[in-house]
């Protein structure tokens, strides 16, 4: 007799029913770890721009140009309108971000408006237009602003992107200046556009797992229920198993001397093999036959023994069962070969699983 014992959290002391053979031990779940910073699991891309771009015309859409790749993965700028880089191109479909900001300057004299909207595979978006509105020219400087937002779209493989400006005075430029002296300072980009995917899947380290630490092990009385007590804690469990004694089995009968019919070879059974123990000692492999026809009363038994180190296999023209084979394991293994129907046979014992 064995204890199913299951366990599923931390406690004083479980009573456990004694009907089945397992034994499985849970351990109580370690806490949960903080979260983890992000990483980088999405794709993204930074791009730039180091050139003037201008306006010939106040009634024609430009092209951002980004001659620049300051980081990539998954995400390019590709070759699109005027020949120019300007298509924001996805190498996968997700959801990403997407940021720009353009550095404007205005030589006029008067305020200048531009306008800055989005294509997605040539046709415009719609919502995406802004407007700005450029200072114009005072004191002998010329006019100049900054201006930036973002989107959030969600694309297929192979979509792409452009941002175009157009602006109702050719006065209006997006220009990059040199870094300065005087405190000393970086460059100014002309235009800078960043793209990232937005993601939800950075996991946090993972937590403590809990532990289970067998203390003792203890016979207790027969008829009783298995026992276990834990004298440690929720996290790191310290169990002391108290497991019954099985009731005590009827007295069997050994009276009667059991005949022993000892072969080295091969051999098939006959009816008077019944009750008795056929050994088989060879150092080669034997095969044991029990055939149809062979008279064997339902419930009578053949014991065997694998005597020597070769194996023995039992087969026939008979319907013989066993599991996990009909092969006794190894030397000194011993099987019974019970009759439950006219013909039909069960082997039981030690059986070798291939």
């Amino acid at each position: 007799m064995s204890a199913n014992i299951v366990l599923r959290q931390a406690a004083d002391q479980i009573t456990i029913n004694r009907s089945n053979p397992d034994i499985l031990l849970v351990g109580v779940a370690g806490p949960v770890g903080p979260g983890g910073a992000g990483g980088i699991l999405g794709y993204y891309g930074a791009f730039s721009s180091y050139v003037d771009q201008t306006a010939a015309s106040t009634t024609a859409a430009y092209p951002m140009a980004f001659e620049t790749t300051d980081e990539a993965n998954g995400i390019s700028m590709t070759v699109g309108t005027g020949g120019t880089k300007s298509r924001i191109t996805f190498s996968a479909a997700g959801t990403y971000n997407i940021q720009f900001s353009a550095q404007f300057t205005n030589s006029d004299n008067s305020d200048h408006d531009v306008q800055i909207w989005l294509r997605k595979n040539e046709t415009g978006v719609t919502g995406s237009t802004g407007l700005v509105s450029i200072p114009g020219k005072h004191a002998g400087l010329n006019g100049h602003i900054i201006t930036g937002w973002n989107f959030v779209f969600t694309v297929a493989a192979g979509d792409y992107y452009e941002f175009f400006w157009q602006t109702d005075n050719t006065g209006v430029s997006i220009v990059t200046y040199p870094g300065g002296t005087t405190p000393t300072t970086p460059s100014t980009a002309s235009l800078v556009l960043t793209v990232t995917q937005v993601m939800n899947t950075q996991l946090g380290p993972t937590g403590p797992a809990g532990t289970i630490t067998i203390s003792s092990t203890t016979t207790g009385a027969p008829g009783t229920s298995a026992l276990v007590s834990n004298t440690g804690t929720s996290t790191a469990a310290v169990l002391n198993f108290t497991i019954p004694r099985g009731d005590t089995g009827s007295s069997g009968d050994w009276a009667t001397l059991q005949t022993i019919n000892t072969q080295t070879n091969s051999y098939t059974l006959l009816s008077s093999d019944v009750g008795k123990l056929v050994s088989l000692n060879s150092t080669g492999a034997l095969a044991l036959t029990l055939n149809t026809g062979t008279v064997i009363g339902t419930g009578a038994r053949i014991d065997l023994l694998q005597f020597g180190t070769g194996q023995v296999t039992v087969g026939g023209t008979a319907t013989i069962n066993g599991t996990p084979t009909l092969k006794l394991r190894t030397q000194y293994s011993a099987a019974t070969l019970i009759c439950v129907a006219s013909n039909s046979y069960v082997l039981v014992g030690d059986l070798a699983v291939s």
